[in-house]
């Protein structure tokens, strides 16, 4: 019963405010004793939309009782049980991100006297802003008043925020439709309504499952709330908020709150005011904070050798094994220690964060569930993969008013912890025994697994058996992996799991199975299942029946659209399986490579803890984690799928569905290989989408490293030399690329593939010898090359100005030897300039792989 009261209380608590947004949907007025009970008029229509407009699905799940507890939600304006005055006190911390910043408006587009008429235009069509909008690390930035569009959640341009000035002239020149540009509050009310109450209908009993009916209300709520502004005015101090935090995320972090007061005391949070709350609760650590961080990510996913089929799919497989482990970590804790998924503040990128109450108990729990952990990262992973767990335990107050310590002690304490990695295994002794098990319980003679020259298998095990346990399942994984649609997460084994080949099994922690759309009926009885807590498509926010959300996931890979042979290889590719790299790179122009592209968000630390300024809260921090990891787990798949479908149409018979391959993403961070002039590609256009998605501000910015590889070349390397190009982007100003030799500022790169294809195009017709390209390369070399410096991804420059002053003449000497008069000026002027010199080597490369073969 503890179990289900708290999640009915997390209910309540993503439901308090449902009314503010049917308040805008009908523009309804309430009446002086509605407002004598509820205090405010949206507090008594969130009463209202439960008991009416959402009680055809409510009630289908829940008993009256329980519907009850949901209601309490709705008096937390003028509580008079403790669950009320609970659900009180966690508005009052949720909504204590609320800024009083006033809008500013710039005339750039508009004319000065239509001023009025847009900010009138802006008050009489509330919606949400960007919350990027508001980070500074000091470059000056003129806000644009960006929001988003009323539309339910998808992986398309409505998850943009849009130039408020631009599209309020666009409106009032009829040059653009209003309802098409801003969305309807009345029409996305109905559509929520309909949806709401429909898969309710189809719903499981909450008793038999709290955790499905909780993960599907919640995700309904992610779709439709998420572009909804929490609040947009203060009825008590009459006075505008800055409308930058959704009504999804003040909903979910509220529940998460509530369920830990419910957890430390349901029946001590009766205080009438926040005086009285704050005085007995300020130096009351009420808070358990926990930040999980699974360390080898990178080196473990890329441990693959070539030389085995099937390299492809254990990498994809690897990847999405890391990016589920800590999904499953989490949600094991959560499970016992009974919270619900919105206490899961954030999982991405190898990071969870989870918000509990501090007793005694789950501190006690929690120490017991890392030992756990330690031994089976040990165990099945020889301690490749570790978990560190950082803990902060404050007070309320401090969650309110000082949120920016409060990360900042949890990061602290987080780097403590990374020195202790396995320090209670190492304590007792117990890790050598658990390091070694997998080795102990092979009794023939041992050698190395070919994959990944990590793991010992059996000498008896030959051709297609002669793999690991480790690396057969990641391939496994990689193999289904394409066509999997849902993602069932189950707390055990369970009969309904029907191929055994399609379970992830993280043992005690749970299990993900895979369900391509040829078994959607493998989802009904799975849906019945007790031991299935969620199931989750993958990348689709329809809710499709027996379904309860739906996970972000960069997934696009290479799949062979027909059967065809490989090159360089007696064998073939059979349809939809992942192709090798080997085929990827066939569908490059000139040389066949394959380009590895990683990159992620510059000073995002500094962004998170010093980038909101003042305005740093709990509610704007979970806005912010899950705005980023939108773009990389969801939207990113969209710009592989557009540059395929541009590629496709000069290159219709290309046998691949996309050419693009995300090895990793989530969080801030992007892992992809392409064939090495689409991943030039595809970085310009992740950058430029980037800036767009975070309103263009000068203070968000991506930093990548590029290279390009024969196909063979080991992928552990290139991933590794990928990553120092990275970090020389960044040493070298961050907002840049390092690519084929240079570091370049994003708007360059442009530049130079237009005056390279120039020169192709040039070479093509005979104006301008190939043979130049390398006489380039060799005044380079000669005369610009700094001696004392050495990099494996970047040419060592001299500094502008020092170069060795017979690069001059003999540059002279080239052009007139290489070049037809009518282009002559042209290059000489290109190839003088000294601003170029650090931009030689990308033309150089450049040139060169475009016009081999």
């Amino acid at each position: 019963m503890h179990k289900k009261e708290k999640y009915l209380i997390a209910i309540a608590g993503l439901l308090h405010d449902i009314g503010k947004f049917y308040q805008r949907a009908i523009d309804k007025k309430t009446s002086d004793e509605d407002k004598k009970i509820f205090q405010y008029a949206h507090a008594y229509l969130s009463y209202e939309a439960i008991n009416q407009e959402l009680k055809e699905g409510l009630e289908s799940v829940f008993s009256q009782e329980e519907l009850k507890t949901i209601l309490d939600g709705c008096y937390h304006h003028k509580p008079t049980t403790p669950i009320q005055h609970l659900l009180q006190k966690a508005d009052w911390i949720s909504s204590s991100e609320r800024s009083k910043d006033q809008t500013i408006y710039n005339l750039e587009i508009l004319s000065p006297d239509q001023k009025k008429k847009l900010e009138n235009f802006a008050v009489q069509n509330p919606r949400l802003r960007s919350v990027f909008e508001n980070l500074s690390l000091g470059k000056e930035y003129k806000k644009r008043n960006y929001f988003y569009k009323i539309a339910p959640l998808n992986l398309s341009k409505d998850i943009f925020p849009k130039d408020l000035e631009y599209t309020y002239g666009q409106i009032d020149t009829k040059a653009a439709d209003e309802e098409e540009e801003l969305g309807s509050y009345p029409k996305h009310w109905e559509s929520f309504k309909t949806e709401f109450n429909q898969k309710l209908k189809n719903a499981v009993k909450f008793e038999n499952s709290p955790e499905k009916i909780f993960s599907l209300i919640y995700h309904l709520l992610y779709k439709y709330l998420w572009c909804i502004p929490a609040s947009t005015y203060d009825k008590e101090n009459y006075s505008n908020h800055y409308p930058d935090i959704s009504l999804f995320d003040h909903s979910r972090v509220l529940s998460a709150v509530a369920c830990c007061f419910y957890d430390y005391d349901k029946e001590g949070f009766t205080q009438e005011g926040t005086n009285e709350f704050q005085n007995k609760f300020k130096d009351k650590k009420v808070f358990l904070h926990i930040k999980g961080d699974i360390s080898g990510i990178q080196k473990f996913i890329y441990n693959v050798y070539a030389g085995k089929r099937g390299t492809a799919k254990t990498l994809r497989g690897r990847s999405f094994y890391v990016s589920l482990l800590p999904e499953i970590l989490s949600r094991y804790i959560l499970n016992q220690l009974e919270y619900p998924i919105s206490n899961l503040l954030y999982s991405g990128g190898g990071i969870f964060e989870i918000l509990v109450a501090n007793t005694q108990e789950n501190l006690d729990k929690i120490l017991k569930i890392k030992q756990e952990i330690e031994e089976f990262l040990a165990t099945d992973f020889e301690a490749d993969l570790g978990l560190s767990l950082g803990y902060y335990q404050y007070s309320p107050i401090e969650m309110m008013k000082d949120y920016k310590t409060v990360l900042s002690k949890l990061n602290e304490n987080l780097d403590n912890a990374k020195k202790e990695k396995f320090s209670t295994l190492i304590d007792s002794g117990k890790i050598f025994d658990l390091l070694n098990k997998k080795v102990s319980d092979i009794k023939q003679n041992k050698k190395r697994c070919p994959v990944c020259k990590t793991y010992l298998i059996s000498e008896n095990l030959q051709d297609d058996d002669e793999i690991c346990e480790v690396c057969e399942k990641f391939r496994n994984i990689g193999q289904f992996l394409p066509k999997t649609e849902y993602l069932i997460f189950a707390k055990n084994l369970t009969p309904n799991f029907v191929e055994n080949k399609k379970v992830v099994n993280f043992k005690k922690f749970g299990a993900v199975y895979l369900v391509d759309k040829n078994n959607i009926s493998d989802l009904q009885p799975l849906f019945l299942d007790p031991e299935i807590t969620e199931i989750l498509a993958i990348n689709d926010t329809s809710l499709k029946r027996y379904t309860t959300g739906f996970k972000f996931i960069g997934k696009v890979v290479p799949e062979a659209e027909k059967d065809a042979p490989l090159p360089e290889e007696d064998d073939k590719i059979e349809e939809g399986q992942i192709v090798p790299f080997s085929y990827l790179a066939q569908f490059s122009e000139g040389d066949d490579r394959i380009g590895i592209l990683r990159m992620d968000v510059d000073n995002l630390g500094n962004l998170f803890s010093k980038g909101l300024e003042d305005k740093i809260s709990i509610s704007r921090i979970a806005t912010l984690s899950r705005s980023l990891d939108l773009f990389f787990s969801g939207y990113l798949n969209e710009i592989c799928k557009a540059l395929t479908s541009e590629y496709k149409k000069q290159n219709q018979d290309a046998n691949v569905k996309n050419f693009f391959y995300i090895l990793y993403s989530g969080g801030d961070d992007v892992f992809l290989v392409a064939p090495w002039d689409k991943a030039i590609d595809i970085a310009e256009k992740i950058n430029n989408e980037f800036k767009n998605y975070t309103c263009g501000n000068p203070n968000i910015t991506l930093s990548a490293g590029y290279i390009q590889v024969k196909h063979k070349y080991p992928i552990r390397f290139a991933a590794d030399l990928a990553g120092e190009a990275e970090e020389v982007a960044k040493s070298s100003g961050k907002d840049r690329i390092c690519i084929l030799g240079d570091v370049l500022q994003w708007n360059e790169i442009k530049e130079l593939k237009s005056t390279s294809e120039k020169w192709i195009e040039y070479i093509k017709r005979n104006k301008l010898q190939r043979g130049f390209i390398y006489a380039v390369h060799r005044l380079k070399e000669q005369f610009l090359k700094d001696l004392n410096k050495s990099s494996k991804v970047a040419f060592p420059y001299r500094e502008i100005g020092k170069e060795d002053l017979m690069f001059y003449p003999y540059a002279q000497y080239y052009i007139a030897r290489n070049i037809n008069k009518d282009i002559r000026e042209e290059v000489s002027q290109f190839l003088l300039d000294k601003q170029n010199f650090k931009k030689l080597t990308f033309l150089v490369n450049y040139i060169s792989l475009k016009t081999r073969n």
